[in-house]
């Protein structure tokens, strides 16, 4: 139950973090592929995906996760979100490394 908050915390602090940067055109939603929205609908749609395959392992371990699986869920969380975070720091034009380099 942590793992599916935590992904659900994810999904909406990362829609919140970045102002989306779209046009519209006919009803459709257009996401700038160098912008902070198209990573975060990326992760998002990464998450629910985690999500499902979350829900599937539930299932097949009887309703409850196994403590192998749980941690295996945990880790490719926080995979997820340090990797998220790492790619949305090479988009925000203010982030420097501590020698004052850019995030590469």
């Amino acid at each position: 139950m942590k793992l599916r908050s935590t992904i659900l915390a994810f999904a909406a602090a990362a829609s919140l973090s970045v102002p989306a940067v779209a046009q519209e055109r006919g009803g459709e939603r257009l996401l700038w592929p160098d912008s902070g929205a198209a990573l975060t609908y990326q992760y998002e749609q990464r998450a629910k995906a985690m999500q499902a395959e979350f829900a599937a392992v539930k299932q097949a371990d009887g309703g409850v996760m196994t403590a192998d699986h749980l941690a295996q869920f945990q880790q490719k969380l926080s995979d997820l979100l340090q990797s998220y975070r790492e790619e949305l720091a090479k988009l925000d034009p203010n982030s420097v490394n501590a020698d004052a380099t850019r995030p590469r």
